[in-house]
């Protein structure tokens, strides 16, 4: 991949508070960074978030405090803590909000399910942690089984070991945007 500038782009991560997939997180963040793009973090409160591999993140924000303005995408990072912002109120409204502005949304691992919760991926081609198929596909998903998929201004991939290709495709998709 070709390396961009992305200084003139802000992203938010969201990340459960505990058990996060780290790999995940540091493989995407990295690239961002890499690439000059301002990437915030956020989660359910402030401190110290760990990850399922013991890795820790400083939260920067709540996503109450979450302001959408000048944010050029919002991603969700997967994990076994990513469930528990499949019915959380606030959660399911940044993701409506971003879907409203034309915010570029991802979501990996289980994280798609958020997504999925929050109504914007009906009849949209979508991966996601090969467990939520099923349900996928009966809230009207177009599950597909590859690494990364792109619908629009969505971006969704299957596990961790997707994650630097994930990252990668964030970045491309900000730089065209």
């Amino acid at each position: 991949m070709t390396l961009g500038d992305l200084s003139n782009k802000k992203v938010i991560i969201l990340l459960p508070m505990a058990d996060f997939r780290d790999e995940e997180y540091f493989s995407v963040r990295e690239t961002l960074e890499t690439q000059n793009a301002e990437v915030l973090v956020a989660s359910s409160d402030l401190g110290v978030a760990r990850g399922m591999l013991k890795g820790s993140v400083e939260i920067d924000m709540t996503l109450l405090e979450i302001e959408l303005s000048g944010v050029s995408a919002v991603i969700f990072i997967g994990g076994q803590g990513a469930a528990g912002y499949f019915t959380d109120s606030t959660a399911l409204q940044i993701v409506k909000e971003a879907y409203e502005k034309g915010i570029l949304i991802g979501a990996i691992c289980l994280a798609p399910m958020i997504l999925a919760n929050a109504g914007i991926l009906h009849g949209k081609r979508v991966t996601a942690f090969s467990s939520l198929d099923g349900k996928l596909r009966e809230m009207g998903v177009d599950y597909v089984s590859e690494p990364v998929m792109v619908d629009g201004k969505i971006i969704t991939a299957q596990r961790s070991e997707d994650a630097k290709e994930f990252g990668e495709k964030i970045a491309e998709m900000l730089q065209g945007s």
